[in-house]
Formats: structure tokens, C-alpha cells, sequence
């Protein structure tokens, strides 16, 4: 009977399993969850292999989380590059301003 709670999760799994793409556009704990359903769909009945599996499920939310955190930094540290331009700038303008 449980299992028949997990059969949305079962379409949505085999939607996903196509093109990359429509993986992509899901999030990390979105991702986690897919792959544990998939762990649960894959192993029933197998409380071992189900644990192994979700726990590299967890290894692989883990890199994702990580790969996120990555881009982030990069995007911040490319604003705080620009922005620290502008400013240069802005003092250089005003210090031959100054001097003229």
C-alpha cells in the first residue's frame, strides 16, 4: 500500500530520465529527493541497498550544493571586481579633478 504513494514520484522519475535538460532545471534538494525515490523504487523490499543508495544520493546533493555555492561566489566576486572598477574610476576623475 505504500508504494502506491510513491507512483507520482515514479512518473516524474521516468519523465526526467530523458533529456538532461529537464533534469537541469530542478534544484539540489529537488534533485535528492528524485534520487531517492528512485533508491526506494529501485531496491523495495531492500533496506540495505535502499540506505546505500540514498546515501550517495547525499553525496551527490552535497557536490551540487557545493557546485552552487561556487557559482555564487564567482558571480559575487565578478560584482565586487566591476563595482571596485567604478569606483576607481570615480576617485581617479575626481583626484584629476583636483590637480587641474
Amino acid at each position: 500500500m505504500r508504494y502506491i504513494k510513491l507512483l507520482p514520484a515514479l512518473a516524474v522519475t521516468f519523465m526526467l530520465s530523458g533529456p538532461a535538460s529537464a533534469f537541469d532545471i530542478l534544484d539540489c534538494p529537488q534533485k535528492q529527493k528524485l534520487c531517492n525515490t528512485r533508491c526506494e523504487l529501485s531496491n523495495i523490499g531492500e533496506e540495505t541497498k535502499q540506505s546505500s543508495c540514498k546515501a550517495k544520493c547525499l553525496g551527490e546533493r552535497t557536490r551540487c550544493s557545493a557546485q552552487q555555492g561556487v557559482e555564487k561566489a564567482k558571480a559575487l566576486s565578478n560584482e565586487a571586481v566591476d563595482a571596485s572598477k567604478g569606483a576607481l574610476d570615480k576617485a581617479k576623475a575626481f583626484i584629476d579633478g583636483l590637480t587641474e
